[in-house]
């Protein structure tokens, strides 16, 4: 027996493992005998053992939420399901099917405006419409969407959206974006949005179109914190793991791992004009059938990105590569493991494309690991245009191991590129070991290491200027011995040890 309820149409709930989980309890082990709506509101009802009790409204059919409420079967809606009205609530769908939009665009949940609430345990599926998102979270905090399984679909349609909110966390879901159409979206954040978390989920994108996005913040979307989710992506082209950008600042990217695939131009992890990003100790590989498919991809501007402690793999046909684009300022690349694989050329480990406006400077890479596979042109690093001043050491290569396969694939090339600095660099087994082609100055090896399987040899200084092309022939190593052409390469004629 229960006094005092206030609602109307009250159910029965059990804790069936005494784990504080309620759900409805099933007419086998609850009966309902009577609910007297006059003084005392007095709930009846009989249970077949002993264990925690509860009662919520009854709801068997789609509406406005006001008030703690369990599903009891499922539901269907022609557009919205339901509309969250009240602050400090809890929608409890016990695993029950949502399936909305069946006669035109809607979202199984909205939650506009209000605080505190609680959206678990739904089960949503839609009819195909065009921005038909599953759950619909605007200018709402302290909200929680857990433990729920959304199967989306619609050309534009995002499992869970969220806008204009703040301290609100998505966890143990999974969500399926599928179907025909673009840009289809695990979890989209936007226009400012801040410190939400989005943790322990299991999201999958997989369109016939383009742009498909496991986890998405663009525009003013800051302090949010992407961890331990498990995200695949496919689609013709342009998918991505997740993707950051358009003043999405100080947001954190930690231990997820991320699988992309389609036809070419993949990435696992994507920034664009953002500031302050940490990526870190994710497990992240880029493949296509084609070509250009990076496991991380920074476009353009990015300021103060801290990535440490990454399994970073690029596999396609050719043009695979982790890649920093232009105007990259105050980096720090750390301690990651990076491998650039494909059957064609130029699989880069790190390609640095510079001839920003501003220029790339104060970066630092250290201690990392770069191997390529590739037929050819596969170099470890490849700089192009990183450069600021004439002079003035503004990027620094610390500490890190290069390892290129494929035919004339160099462990460092370098083009264009001024004022760079090589510190405690071992380059082993390469086809060709430094190229410097047309426009480099100033860039300076020291402490560099030549590894063959026979032989090695470290140089304690030299300076890599136009034209400076080291390879095999002009540094050969076997057998405990070290051959330089000193008329070729002057800059080496220098003092080395040969090991």
């Amino acid at each position: 027996t229960m006094r005092d309820i206030r609602f109307s149409d009250p159910q029965v709930l059990v804790d069936i493992d005494d784990d504080g989980v309620f759900a409805a309890c099933a007419e086998t082990t609850c009966q309902e005998v009577s609910f007297n709506t006059t003084g005392t509101n007095t709930f009846i009802f009989n249970v077949g053992h002993f264990t925690n009790y509860s009662a919520s409204p009854s709801t068997g059919s789609c509406g406005v939420v006001t008030e703690d409420t369990v599903l009891s079967q499922n539901v269907n809606s022609s557009s919205d399901c339901f509309t969250i009205g009240a602050h400090n609530i809890e929608l409890d769908c016990a695993n029950f099917r949502i399936n909305y939009s069946q006669g035109s665009k809607g979202s199984a949940v909205v939650l506009n405006g209000f605080d505190n609430v609680t959206i678990k345990r739904c089960t949503v599926v839609n009819v195909p419409r065009t921005d038909a998102h599953g759950i619909n979270l605007t200018n709402t905090n302290n909200s929680f969407v857990l433990a729920s399984t959304l199967v989306v679909d619609g050309d534009g349609a995002v499992g869970i959206f969220v806008e204009r909110a703040f301290n609100n966390t998505l966890t143990n879901n999974t969500i399926n974006t599928t179907g025909t159409g673009n840009n289809k979206h695990g979890v989209l954040f936007r226009n400012q949005s801040a410190f939400n978390i989005v943790q322990d989920n299991a999201i999958r994108t997989n369109g016939s179109g383009v742009n498909n996005t496991g986890i998405m913040l663009i525009y003013d979307v800051n302090f949010t914190i992407v961890r331990n989710n498990t995200i695949v992506t496919s689609g013709i082209d342009h998918n991505y793991g997740i993707s950051v950008g358009l003043n999405a600042n100080n947001n954190s990217v930690i231990g997820n791992r991320i699988t992309t695939g389609g036809d070419f131009t993949n990435s696992g992890v994507f920034l664009d004009q953002c500031s302050g990003a940490l990526i870190a100790n994710n497990t992240i590989k880029a493949s296509g059938s084609g070509q250009y498919n990076g496991a991380l991809h920074l476009f353009n501007v990015i300021l103060y990105p801290w990535i440490v402690g990454n399994n970073l793999v690029s596999n396609g046909t050719a043009y695979n590569s982790v890649v920093i684009g232009s105007n990259a300022r105050g980096m720090v690349f750390e301690n990651n493991d990076v491998v650039a694989e494909g059957s064609g050329v130029h699989n880069i480990g790190l390609q640095v494309n510079g001839a920003g406006i501003y220029g790339e400077y104060d970066n630092v890479i250290r201690n990392n690991s770069f191997s390529t596979r590739g037929s050819s042109l596969s170099h470890a690093i490849e700089l192009n245009f990183m450069r600021l001043s004439l002079g003035v050491i503004q990027n620094h290569f610390i500490d890190n191991n290069l390892t290129p396969t494929g035919t004339q694939s160099y462990g460092v090339w370098v083009d264009g590129s001024w004022s760079v600095e090589f510190n405690n660099t071992i380059i082993s087994n390469a086809p060709q070991w430094i190229n410097g082609s047309s426009g480099v100055y100033n860039n300076l090896f020291s402490n560099t290491t030549f590894v063959s399987p026979n032989s090695s040899v470290r140089f304690t200084f030299f300076n890599v200027t136009n034209t400076s092309d080291v390879t095999r022939a002009k540094l050969n190593l076997s057998f405990n011995s070290a051959y330089l052409n000193s008329t070729n390469l002057s800059f080496m004629n220098t003092s080395a040890q040969v090991t």
